[in-house]
């Protein structure tokens, strides 16, 4: 999944905290932000301070009970005038 973030975005906007489900069996979910030259470690999002939340920081809880996965969109470290994309993918 790619999700697209606007260049209208700005440093101090708020993030959007977004929750999602899956079902199916997966050996991981990796999140890669745009340029990123590794996926962004799990559990940035809980362990990690509000203040400091880049685009793609994630939470993957990854077991029979509880498949779901929550990341940030925010932002930070965007350059203005240019789009932002986030890839999210299920190993």
């Amino acid at each position: 999944m790619k999700v697209e973030i606007n260049e209208n975005w700005e440093e101090a906007d708020l993030p959007v905290i977004i929750n999602m489900n899956f079902t199916d069996v997966r050996e991981a979910v990796e999140f890669w932000p745009q340029g990123a030259e590794e996926a962004t470690a799990n559990l940035t999002l809980s362990n990690g301070d509000a203040s400091t939340w880049n685009t793609g920081d994630n939470d993957v809880f990854n077991i029979t009970e509880t498949r779901e996965f929550e990341f940030v969109i925010n932002g930070k470290g965007m350059t203005k005038g240019e789009d932002k994309d986030l890839l999210i993918k299920g190993i």
